[in-house]
């Protein structure tokens, strides 16, 4: 209950600010446009503990894709924030302590609710222009871990932690109303729980994208 309050209480927060501060919107910029993204997830080890047998190592994962969807609004032409969520599903393919690997199976999944702030470099006269990106939000985990073997157990839950996101790509405007993106960012959780085994979270993403402008001023 306290996490989905925290939810809403950023969406709400999201709303308010850019309610605020929309009036300082440069006029030669959109203020509101859509986004989509899609891109390669890759994780690198992370670590876990299997509480039952009291187990500490890393577990690895194969990489997958990733998908985003946003809503932003421009505050000026340099600074922007988005409402964004996004979705990876990542399968096991082993852990690993100090002694031994375990072949794994089972999946981590996870939906993300984030409010990102991005500084595009508007200033400059390239065509394709550099940006930053950092976001703070929401992480919801779903894990199913199916190690090979008797000394681990197999677990599955639900789990919600806090996340964020640090970035950076570049961006072309086809026209006006319409502009292409290819970033990376990389991702960090606190720690949950998939059952008997706690985890940490961390991610790296390489993306492109899609803005359109769902009004432009000259």
């Amino acid at each position: 209950m306290i996490i989905m309050k925290l939810k809403y209480v950023a969406i709400f927060a999201f709303v308010m600010f850019c309610s605020v501060f929309a009036h300082q919107a440069n006029a030669q910029t959109s203020r509101i446009y859509l986004a989509g993204y899609m891109g390669l997830n890759t994780m690198p080890d992370n670590d876990f503990k299997e509480n039952t047998a009291n187990v500490s190592g890393s577990y690895k994962t194969n990489n997958s894709l990733s998908f985003a969807g946003a809503i932003g609004m421009r505050l000026t032409r340099q600074i922007r924030f988005e409402g964004e969520m996004s979705y990876r599903k990542n399968d096991f393919s082993k852990l690993v302590d100090n002694t031994q690997i375990y072949p794994a199976g089972g999946e981590i999944s996870n939906m993300s609710w984030f409010l990102n702030g991005f500084y595009d470099f508007d200033q400059l006269k390239w065509k394709a222009k550099p940006y930053l990106s950092a976001g703070l939000g929401l992480m919801r985990f779903e894990g199913s871990v199916k190690p090979a073997g008797n000394t681990l157990q197999s677990s599955d839950d639900t789990a919600y932690a806090l996340g964020w996101q640090l970035g950076g790509g570049l961006k072309y405007r086809l026209n006006p109303g319409l502009a292409l993106t290819g970033g990376y960012r990389y991702l960090s959780a606190s720690d949950f729980g998939i059952g008997v085994y706690d985890a940490d979270y961390s991610a790296h993403e390489f993306n492109v994208g899609i803005e359109y402008d769902l009004h432009w001023k000259k």
